[in-house]
């Protein structure tokens, strides 16, 4: 177990899969050998840079990456078709950064069209001062009481390219028809789905 000092944490680039938990939390390393699960966040440092060249923020923004540079990302499984197939390893041996969001995972295959995974070298699972490890499933959202709300459509898509754009313009259409209003949300760190949608006549839902 090795101390996480405050000026190291603050260097490194914390993607966005980890905005929920706060810096103060991340307080020691839990170094090799351990066993990642989905959601734990991990300390890692950039091998090689591959298809992701840049990591989002906790802010959103995007931060440039390069060789040697350090990043706080969350373990977690893939399945884009259009980029990377890829799972939690079972150690904290070198993966890849499968995600401009910031998953750290084991890339097993890939499109053609895209380059290989930009790859990392896991330095340990990070973890409070009592030596937990931090998993983003212990940060989510409170659920709220239930109340009196709006009809609302919800589309899931398992994964990319799955038909969640054209489902979720399709009953714009209809509530236009029937003289409705709709206002639309996308509950993931991309907004391309929330503008194009408002670009077809929804009105957008402020985010919390």
């Amino acid at each position: 177990m090795e101390i996480l000092d405050c000026e190291r944490i603050a260097k490194a680039k914390r993607a966005f899969t980890t905005r929920r938990i706060p810096t103060e939390r991340m307080r020691m390393l839990l170094s090799p050998p351990a066993e990642p699960k989905a959601g734990d966040l991990v300390l890692a440092r950039i091998e090689a840079l591959g298809h992701h060249k840049s990591v989002e923020l906790p802010s959103g923004r995007k931060a440039a990456l390069a060789a040697t540079d350090e990043v706080v990302l969350a373990y977690g499984n893939r399945y884009a078709p259009d980029q990377f197939e890829a799972i939690v390893p079972a150690d904290l041996g070198p993966c890849h950064m499968v995600a401009a969001g910031g998953v750290g995972s084991r890339a097993l295959a890939w499109h053609d069209k895209t380059m290989s995974p930009t790859a990392i070298v896991p330095l340990g699972l990070v973890t409070n001062s009592c030596g937990r490890v931090l998993n983003v499933a212990d940060f989510a959202v409170a659920p709220q009481p239930a109340r009196l709300t709006p009809p609302t459509i919800v589309v899931f898509g398992t994964s990319m390219n799955s038909g969640k754009h054209d489902n979720s313009c399709k009953p714009r259409a209809w509530f236009d028809q029937g003289r409705f209003r709709s206002w639309c949300g996308k509950g993931d760190r991309n907004r391309s789905l929330q503008r194009s949608l408002v670009d077809d006549g929804c009105r957008s839902m402020r985010r919390s």
